[in-house]
């Protein structure tokens, strides 16, 4: 059984892991901008109805203000079960995703 695979079992009893399987799971997606296919496969998979998670994008759109981003960007993390980064080459000059996986 694959880690992911033993987080998601209703038969994990470690007391150290805190997952409440009861309910659909919020996961917050890190990426770097030119990485948006991979991040477009993962919001793919998580429409399959029998997937227990759904995920939150707070990629930029258009021109923001960073405090305002940053704010609103810190209480979606804080509201996820979990978050998930894509790693690429293109993640190191992504100043977003490094603020991100700081916060988170």
């Amino acid at each position: 059984m694959g880690l992911f695979d033993f987080l998601l079992s209703k038969n994990n009893r470690d007391p150290s892991v805190s997952i409440n399987l009861d309910g659909e799971k919020k996961i917050f997606i890190s990426f770097a901008i030119e990485d948006k296919q991979y991040r477009d496969f993962l919001i793919a998979q998580s429409k399959n109805k029998r997937s227990p998670f759904s995920f939150l994008d707070m990629s930029v759109k258009k021109k923001w203000q960073e405090e305002v981003w940053k704010r609103n960007c810190r209480k979606k993390i804080r509201d996820c079960d979990g978050v998930i980064v894509l790693l690429s080459r293109k993640t190191y000059h992504a100043g977003g995703v490094r603020w991100e996986m700081k916060c988170a």
